[in-house]
Order: structure tokens, then sequence, then C-alpha cells
């Protein structure tokens, strides 16, 4: 009676896990062709256990046979054969499938000719309980109907056998049918050994257990293949038999063994099986607290959590950064510690319009180009292109054989023909690149970032698990790239109220001396055509425009290069490359760099300058020097951003910002074939014209004091002052060679006095003769014309009378222009118009 009971008991308990599955499946509103069979499957299963079970429990309990009973159990045998194979023939199905319909018309052949059997007397003549075991006699119908199950099934793993071998491509697809392959297999294995072999053995104890556990475990498989696509089966069901199978089928195989034992035998042997009971319960615990807790933990170690990931996010630094490039660094090696990939990188655009990228790992140049591309697309969509972000707002998986669900969606083809094409075209590259996983950061209906991720280290596919990850991580990694590119553009707002306040400041003050600290020097002035330079740097700033640089030998082109680079980017290298003092058969290896084996002297890679600037500045000195057929290759890089080192035929994308200074006058060199016309256009995007020394004279004084503080520090002693002759003929003089000249006449002065005060005497000949000679009584307001005064007034009076002459003959000399008059009298626009209203000029 035990061994019945047991039976009903596990037919039972299959169909309790099998019920809820169907009615799962039954809820779905929508069932393709593979979920239709596989519930097919699932209810003749249900069906056969049923028929198997009533028809055991009439016969050995009430002894009554009904024939129709297991001839029901036999059709359902057979739908369970069929709709496994259909199983096998929908899964992963290749487009189109080649000859399905002959094989399916074989089957449909097959099995209509097999149901007739079961229920004629040849199928199973007769059964009857001896020695309370149920006996079989089974008829010649019986073999066919089951040969015939038997085909189907090892057809349906056949057919799938094929496919994983010529056919499919996706690891994740090839993943699961091996399982569903080897899961399969060893069904069979132990449902013959159970159901055959060892009743051919004389043990039955099996036959009731054995087959309804191991065909509810390949429908879990099935199922969990069909709805969880994206899930690492492989280390699900070793977790499981880790976990699970070794307590549960212990407790089950013990339970039953000791009770039939307990109920069976004397007294003596059941207290000693209540012993090994007792026993084996304490392993079981011991088992189940310490051991599998232990090898769980060591062979699966669990990775980051969402909370984990976010909680390294935003508290590695517990100070905001205004820069973007952090912050990008900051989310690749946080989404790195929870998936370990490759390669990947990400990109945002910043409050500029500018891109702005990080990557790990090794990335293509094509890569690049194609993702940019696609990230200004939706950047800012048309407000036709709403809705299609709708379809885009999700983590998108790229994997050979892998449908992405928006480019698969029909009605968004059909209202997106032309974004659908070029999105296939840019997924289908990128598959090829080796990416898989394209995760889209939307903050407010607006894609504010975009992360591509390479394949992981050991080479599996992304999982469910990983993917469910990246998806809940995806809002965060939005919301906290949006506060990096707010707080940058705050800074930025700052840095340039600042700078605005202390312009206006200048300008309220035209006499002060304004001074501007850069990283090794000091950029000095007060002349208002410096501060209109300055100005025009101001403007440069904050974009990719090349800027072009003029100005006379010595005027500082470099230094207001480098104030243009310090403006917004201050933390990024500054790359100076000198056209004039390279050989020219250099020059191009020094801008764009080699590679190993480009002539007989590269014994190694060499990176170029282009490279070395890397997101920051590269500065050409002397562009006008450049040789005409390198020109041509530099047209190139400032027209597509892209170069290519000597001996590679591979581009790379230059993001630095260029700058130029020549002295010479372009349009000149132009006239004399010597510099390319479309090269001097795409260069003078932006232009600043330095003035000369001799146009900035009451720059001179505050020059020469900042220049012997220098001197002093350095030689480290008080250097002498210059009495007031002395600096009257230096700055009459007109500065041919402007600072530099400057700097060295100084120099020389120093070294030759050794007096407390420098004067006239002590200076170079050159600036002595100038001044005797009065070469520069043309130069400006400095020197004026001799007067006989009459003192018939009081000396206000004739100090603002004469005052009043020499701003009204300058503005007559500039057809009233004010600021070139304020120029001219070497005082600010402000301040002379304030002087104007004092002395009613208007």
């Amino acid at each position: 009676m035990f061994w019945i009971h047991t039976m009903v008991a596990a037919h039972a308990l299959a169909s309790a896990v099998l019920i809820p599955v169907v009615v799962l499946l039954a809820r779905k509103s929508r069932k393709n062709k593979t979920e239709w069979a596989f519930m097919a499957m699932l209810i003749c299963l249900i069906v056969w256990l049923l028929c198997n079970s009533i028809s055991k429990w009439l016969i050995f309990i009430y002894r009554i046979e009904i024939p129709l009973i297991p001839s029901v159990g036999g059709v359902a045998s057979l739908g369970l054969g069929l709709a496994f194979y259909l199983v096998c023939e929908f899964l992963y199905e290749p487009r189109p499938a080649r000859n399905r319909i002959y094989r399916l018309l074989a089957a449909a052949i097959g099995s209509l000719a097999v149901a007739p059997a079961f229920f004629m007397e040849q199928w199973i003549h007769h059964r009857e309980v001896v020695d309370d075991l149920i006996v079989f006699y089974y008829g010649p119908l019986f073999p066919v109907t089951s040969a015939w199950i038997m085909i189907l099934v090892l057809g349906g793993i056949a057919l799938l056998i094929f496919r994983y071998r010529y056919i499919i491509r996706n690891d994740r697809q090839r993943t699961h049918i091996r399982l569903l392959i080897i899961g399969t297999f060893l069904s069979l294995l132990f449902v013959y050994v159970c159901s055959v072999f060892l009743p051919l053995m004389g043990n039955f104890f099996l036959d009731n257990i054995g087959p309804p556990t191991t065909l509810v475990l390949l429908s879990l498989l099935i199922y969990s293949i069909l709805f969880h696509g994206l899930f690492d089966l492989r280390t699900f069901w070793l977790r499981l038999t880790l976990s699970g199978s070794v307590v549960v089928a212990g407790a089950v195989f013990l339970g039953l063994s000791v009770g039939y034992m307990l109920k069976s035998l004397g007294p003596e042997i059941a207290e000693f099986h209540t012993t090994m009971l007792i026993l084996l319960s304490a392993l079981g615990i011991v088992y189940g607290r310490f051991v599998e807790p232990g090898l769980r933990h060591r062979l699966f170690p669990s990775p980051p959590g969402v909370e984990d990931v976010i909680s390294s996010l935003f508290h590695a630094e517990r100070k905001i950064s205004g820069e973007i490039h952090p912050a990008l660094e900051r989310i690749l090696r946080a989404l790195n510690r929870a998936i370990e990939f490759r390669n990947g990188f990400i990109l945002c655009v910043d409050r500029n319009a500018s891109l702005r990228l990080f990557h790990r790992g090794p990335v293509s140049t094509q890569a690049r180009r194609i993702l940019e591309q696609l990230f200004r697309r939706f950047r800012g969509p048309q407000p036709s292109d709403a809705a299609a972000m709708t379809y885009l707002d999700r983590t998108i998986v790229l994997e050979k054989g892998l449908d992405v669900p928006a480019l698969a969606d029909s009605e968004f083809r059909r209202r997106y023909p032309r974004l659908a094409q070029r999105m296939d075209q840019a997924f289908q590259f990128l598959q090829d690149e080796q990416f898989k996983l394209l995760v889209p950061l939307l903050y407010d209906g607006r894609w504010v970032g975009l992360i591509a991720l390479g394949e992981k280290r050991d080479q599996s596919p992304y999982f469910h698990q990983e993917i469910s990850l990246i998806e809940a991580l995806r809002l965060s990694l939005a919301l906290f790239l949006h506060n990096q590119i707010y707080y940058q553009d705050l800074e930025q707002r700052r840095k340039r109220a600042e700078s605005e306040a202390e312009r206006l400041s200048e300008y309220l003050a035209d006499n002060r001396v304004h001074r501007k600290k850069l990283a090794e020097h000091t950029l000095i002035y007060r002349s208002p055509l410096m501060h209109a330079a300055i100005d025009s740097v101001q403007r440069a700033s904050g974009s990719n425009r090349p800027v072009l640089v003029t100005g006379e030998t010595g005027t500082g082109k470099e230094l207001m290069a480098r104030l243009i680079h310090d403006t917004d980017r201050p933390e990024r290298p500054f790359v100076v490359v000198n056209c004039a003092a390279i050989p020219s058969h250099l020059l191009e290896d020094e801008i764009f760099g080699h590679v190993k084996g480009a002539f007989t002297d590269a014994r190694s890679d060499r990176a170029g300058k282009a490279l070395q600037a890397g997101d920051g500045t590269l500065f050409f000195d002397e562009i006008g020097e450049m040789p005409m057929e390198l020109q041509a290759k530099l047209l190139r890089l400032l027209q597509d951003g892209t170069y290519s080192r000597l001996g590679e035929n591979q581009t790379i994308r230059a993001n630095c910002r260029f700058i130029f200074a020549t002295n010479r006058d372009l349009r000149e060199s132009i006239q004399e074939g010597i510099f390319r016309e479309d090269l001097y256009y795409r260069i003078n995007a932006f232009s600043i014209d330095l003035p000369p020394l001799r146009d900035r004279r009451e720059d001179i004084p505050v020059l020469i004091d900042h220049l012997r503080m220098e001197m002093s520090a350095e030689l480290g002693k008080e250097v002498p002052d210059i009495d007031g002759a002395a600096m009257q003929a230096m700055r009459l003089f007109p500065w041919p060679g402007n600072i530099r000249q400057l700097e060295n006449v100084l120099l020389r002065t120093l070294a030759a006095t050794d007096g407390p005060l420098i004067q006239v005497s002590d200076l170079p000949s050159e600036i002595v003769i100038s001044s005797e000679s009065g070469t520069a009584l043309n130069a400006g307001p400095e020197v004026t014309a001799r007067e006989e005064f009459v003192f018939d007034r009081p000396l206000g009076e004739m100090i603002e009378d004469f005052t009043r002459r020499v701003i009204q003959s300058a503005l007559d000399q500039t057809d009233g222009n004010r600021t070139r008059a304020a120029e001219i009298l070497g005082m600010g626009r402000t301040a002379l118009l304030y002087r104007m209203k004092q002395l009613g000029l208007g």
C-alpha cells in the first residue's frame, strides 16, 4: 500500500508545480508559436500524470480497470512527445526556416497514424496486481507507440543539434540550446534507468518518483529558456543543484525510505533506522548551515548591488567637480566594478554643446564616430521625433541573432523608416566591433549621455541579472551626469561673472595696472589696445574654433595663446609646435607622430603633438613658416578633425583646440605663393592682433617695474631703480623687438650698472641716440610742442584751458572718434568722457 501512496503523492506534487506554469502561460496576452507548443506540452504532461495516477489507484486500491483512462494517458504521452518536438522546431527558429513544412507534415501524419493504437487491446493487453505490484502485459502495439514518441523527442533534439552546429551564432542562444540538449538526454537516461532498468532488477521504488520529477525539471528548464532568454541558466541550475537538490532529494529519499522501513520492519530495526535518521538529519543541518553557504560564496561570488554602485558613485568624492571628464571616468569605473567588461566608453554633451568622451580599453575611431552621430541625433530631437524616444528609453542589447526591440517593432519601422534604417546600420557596425550593450541615459525626455559596453572579460553574454542591474542604474546615472553638467555650467557662469566683473572694474579704473597670472609668466598691461585684445580672448575661449594670433616679434603671442588656453582649459595639456625651429622634413613627424618601421630609425611608436594635446590646446607658433606640402595635411586635420601617423593607414580623431601665431602678413604670403589661401581662411576663424610696444607706450613703465622685480627675485638681490630721464628715454624708443627687446635691454643695463640708480648714460647707445635725435617726437601725446604762456590768469584756469585745447585737438585729428582720441591721449574712454563733461566739451 505504501508504493501507491508514494506514486500518487509524487504525481500530485508534479501536477501542483506544473499547473501554475500553465496558468501563467494562459494569462500571457501574446504568445508565440514556441509558447503555444510548450503550453500544449505542459497540458499533455499533466493529463498523463493524472491518468497514470488514477489508473493505478483504481487497479491497486479498488481492483477496477477502466481501459479508457490509460488510453487517454497514452494519447497524452503522444501529445507530450509531439509538443516537445514543436518546441524544438520553433525555439530560436531561423528566418526563413528551410523544409519546415515537410517536417511538420511528417510529424502530424505519423502521430495521427499512431494515435488509434492507444485505444486497441493490442496496446496494453492486461494489467493486474500481483504481490502488491502492478504487472503489465504489453501488446504488440506498445513498442510502436513508444518508438514513435521516442522518434519525436530525438528528432527535436537532432534539429536543435543541427541549428546549434550550423545556424545559430548568438552566444546566449547557443548556451541555452546546449543546456536543453544536455537536460533532455539526462532526462531520457534517468527515465530509462527508473522505468526500465531498475524494474528489471527488481527495484520499483524510483519508477513511481523518477519520471514525473525528471519531466517537471525538464519543463521548468524550457520555461526558464522561453521567459528568461537573458537569464544565466547555467549558473542558476548549478546553484539550484548545489543549494537545494542534495538537501531536498536526500530528505525525500530518506523520509520515504525510513518511513517505509519503520512501518514494515520490526522494532529493533526501526530503532536502528530512527538513530540513523537523527544522525542524517543532523548532517543535513550542518550542510545547510555551514557547508552550502561557504561553497555558494566561493563558487558564486555576488556582484555589487544597485545600492553599492550608487553609493560608490555619489560618495567617491564629496566635492562635486566642475569638470565632466572625471565624472565620466567615475561612471565607467563604477559599472566595471559591477560588471567586468573588456572595453567601453561613455559620452555626453556639456553646456557648450561640446562632446565629452571617456573610454576604458580599445575603441576604434569609426565606432566613436558612429556613436557620436547617434548621440547627436537624439541629443536634441525634433518635435516629430519625440515619440521615437519612447522606443529607445531602455537598455539595448546588441548581439548577433538577437533583435533590438525598437527595430523589431513594425510600428516603429512604419513611423520612422529612415531612422530605423540608419539605426540598423549603426547597430550592425557596433555588433561587428564587439559592442554588446547600449545604455541611453535620459533625463527630462532628453539624452544626457550614452554608454556603450563591449564584451565581458569571461566572454559570456550579458544576462538578465546584469541588464536588470544596469536598467535599475540608468536613472541614477542620468541624474548624476545631469548634475555634473549643471554644476559645470554654474562653474562656467561663475567664472564668466568674475571675468565680467573684472572687466567692468578695469573700465571703471582705466589707469589701473592689470595683471593676469599664467602658469610661468604674468601678463601686464594698461593700454586700451591691450584691453581690446584681452576682450577678444574672452570671446575666443569656450569654443573649439581655431584662433589666429598675429603681431610683431616679441609682442607675446605665445603668452596670449596660453591665456586663451587657461581661460577654459586650465587642467588640460598645452602643447607647442614651433614651425620655424623644426626642420621641414621632421615637422610632420613632430605633429602627427609615427609607428614602428615607418622609416629607417623608427624603432618604436611615437606619439605626435596632436595626440599629446588630448582635449587641450595645440599651439602652432610661426605658422607662416610651415612648408606648403605639410599645409595640405594640416588643412585636412582642421577640416575633418582626423589624421594618420607616419606609416599607418588608420585615422585618429583629434579633440584639441588649435591656436596659431605668426609675425608674417599671411595675405602677402598667399600672393607670394608660399601659403595656402584655403588654410588661411580655415585658421582665421577668430583672430587677435597684438599691438606693438610702440603703440602702447603707457605700458612700458609698468613692464619695466615688473621685469625689475622678476630679475631681483632671480638674482636674489635688489636691482637699481630707473630715474625719470632714463624712463622717458625708454618710453620714446620705438622698440622694434617689442617686449623681448625691452627685457634684453634691461638685462644688459642692469649688468653694466653698479650704482643705485639707472641713468640715461647707463642705457645702450641706440636708445640714447634715438632719444637725443627726437625719433619719438611723433609717437604720441607724450611729447608736445613748446608754447609761450602769458600768465594773466590763475594756474588752474590755464591748466583747464590747456587740457581743453589738447582734448579738442585729439578729437579733431580723429574726426570726433572718442575711443581713438582716448587711445591717442593715453587714457581710458570712460575717463575721457568724464573729463570732457567737466570741461564742457559735450
